[in-house]
C-alpha cells in the first residue's frame, strides 16, 4: 500500500490542512513527534498506523467519505480521542478505528449514513460505546450485512440503554459486536 500513496512524516499538519491529495496519505511510526493531528479533507484515503505520542485526531470539515476514500486508524498507542464532528456519510465505506490501546473516545455526533463501523480493540468508555449505539438507533441505521464492532480490547460493556440499543440495531438486521 505504501508505494501507491504519499508517505507523510513530520510535516503532516501542513500537508493535511491543504488541498486533498489524489493518492492516500500514509502516516506511520516514523512520525513519533506528532501530538495532535488535524485534517480537513480526504479525497483518496488516510491511513494512520503506529504513531506514538499522537494524542488527538480531529477532522473539523470532513462531512462524507466518497469515491475510494477511507479512514484507517490502527495501533496508535497514545491516541486518546478521535473527533469527527461533522461526519455524516460513510454509507458505502468502512470506517476502521481499531487497536488503539488508549483510545477512550470516538465522537461522531452527526453521523446519519453508515456502512461498516469497526471500532474494536480500543479502550472506549461506556459513555462512548453508548453514544455510538444511540446515534445509530437515532438515525435508523439498518440494512443488510452491516457490522458495528465495539468489541475487544478494553472497550467498555454498554450500559442498560446501550444494551437496548444493541437489540434495536440487531432487530434492524445489523451485526453488533460488543464486550460482555
Amino acid at each position: 500500500m505504501e508505494s501507491s500513496g504519499t508517505r507523510v512524516g513530520q510535516r503532516v499538519l501542513d500537508l493535511l490542512s491543504k488541498a486533498s491529495p489524489s493518492s492516500p496519505y500514509y502516516i506511520y511510526d516514523g512520525s513519533s513527534d506528532l501530538e495532535d493531528v488535524v485534517f480537513y479533507e480526504v479525497s483518496a484515503g488516510l491511513d494512520i498506523e503506529g504513531v506514538s505520542n499522537m494524542k488527538t485526531l480531529l477532522a473539523p470539515n470532513l462531512v462524507a467519505l466518497s469515491g475510494n476514500t477511507y479512514i484507517y486508524i490502527q495501533g496508535n498507542p497514545d491516541l486518546l480521542s478521535v473527533n469527527l464532528p461533522v461526519l455524516e456519510d460513510v454509507s458505502n465505506y468502512t470506517l476502521y478505528i481499531v487497536g488503539n490501546s488508549h483510545l477512550t473516545n470516538i465522537s461522531i455526533p452527526n453521523l446519519s449514513l453508515a456502512g461498516h463501523l469497526y471500532f474494536e480493540n480500543n479502550a472506549l468508555t461506556q459513555a462512548c460505546v453508548d453514544a455510538i449505539l444511540a446515534r445509530l438507533v437515532l438515525v435508523g441505521y439498518s440494512g443488510g450485512e452491516k457490522t458495528v464492532n465495539l468489541s475487544g480490547g478494553d472497550n467498555a460493556v454498554p450500559g442498560t440503554q446501550g444494551l437496548l440499543d444493541k437489540v434495536t440495531l440487531q432487530d434492524a438486521g445489523i451485526t453488533v459486536l460488543i464486550n460482555t
